[in-house]
């Protein structure tokens, strides 16, 4: 459904006029999938082997993984974790998201007079992404419960409850342009178990993204294996790793905090960046219902310090070193 991407939120004053200069505004909601694609900020100084390589146990000794352009996903997901339930959803889930981006170019993008809790027109192509993801994690057989942003109530996916994960997604994001030809995209979290409430973002074990744009991506990111990660999603064969991600500043308002903010949050995060609401990280934040909703900014750590003291006067990053989680 919407992304509604705004400079600040309502009642606040409005910030000088260089830091407009880093905020990046568009008319159509669906730019926020693409923020990856853009500049990284120039303070972000990852090293290349903080982002590329992690240290896997194997046999009692310490090896060094990275990711290769033209790796397959598959060989990427091994290496970024031991868990083959967790593989496996991945797996599926971006089998999924290849069906999704033929049914975007194919489908009816015709409304069904039906509004989902979020207030948003629900469409016809938005249900059949809905359906498509639903069933994609019934098949894995690792999924104890998942909800979306169509249907935030908890639907049981017949996985385990122990050793099984739960699925948190908005299916198609931006559906509203789909007939004006813009990038639009699925964004989904990964919990271990079968909570969905009462926990945060930083427990998730991934997010992901699909964005249907000229090219179908899928991007990846796994909990406590470094750097955000795109993959090209042909047609037919196996998904190829493209590239490290990036991201520049992203200011949201009011947008359901379980099906986009929390994944979103971990995707900056893993890539070198920041989120706040104004006081903490998304990351940081108890979901409480399946619905709650809250602002949120992606950035730097300068940009999110900035936004952070334009809102409040202050901001907790100030003393906190580039390359660390706050």
């Amino acid at each position: 459904m919407e992304t509604s991407v705004t400079s600040y939120s309502r009642g606040i004053l409005a910030p000088p006029k260089r830091l407009f200069s880093t905020i990046l505004y568009t008319y159509f909601s669906s730019f926020l999938l693409c923020f990856f694609q853009l500049q990284a900020a120039s303070e972000v100084k990852f090293s290349r082997s903080q982002l590329k390589a992690t240290k896997a146990k194997k046999n009692g000794a310490s090896t060094m993984t990275k990711c290769e352009i033209g790796q397959s996903l598959e060989e990427f997901l091994t290496q970024a974790t031991p868990d083959k339930g967790l593989r496996t959803l991945l797996m599926c889930m971006g089998e999924a998201l290849r069906t999704i981006a033929f049914k975007v170019r194919t489908a009816s993008c015709g409304g069904t007079a039906c509004v989902n809790s979020f207030g948003d027109e629900q469409l016809a192509v938005d249900m059949l992404a809905d359906k498509l993801l639903f069933e994609a994690l019934q098949y894995s057989h690792v999924c104890k419960d998942a909800c979306s942003e169509e249907v935030p109530e908890l639907q049981d996916m017949g996985g385990p409850m122990e050793g099984g994960f739960s699925v948190a997604f908005d299916p198609l994001d931006g559906s509203s342009i789909v007939d004006t030809n813009f990038t639009v995209g699925t964004i989904f979290g990964v919990w271990p178990g079968d909570k969905l409430t009462g926990v945060t973002g930083a427990d998730q074990v991934a997010a992901a993204m699909g964005i249907y744009g000229p090219r179908t991506t899928y991007v990846l990111a796994v909990k406590g294996f470094p750097g955000t990660h795109e993959f090209l999603l042909l047609d037919e064969g196996t998904p190829l790793f493209l590239a490290q991600s990036r991201f520049s500043l992203i200011i949201v308002k009011e947008k359901g905090i379980f099906t986009n903010l929390v994944p979103l949050g971990l995707l900056v995060e893993n890539a070198g960046g920041f989120s706040s609401d104004g006081y903490k990280s998304v990351l940081d934040k108890t979901i409480v219902n399946l619905d709650d909703r809250t602002q949120v900014a992606y950035g730097s750590k300068n940009e999110i310090i900035r936004f952070e003291e334009t809102l409040y006067g202050t901001s907790r990053l100030k003393n906190v070193p580039i390359g660390t989680t706050a």
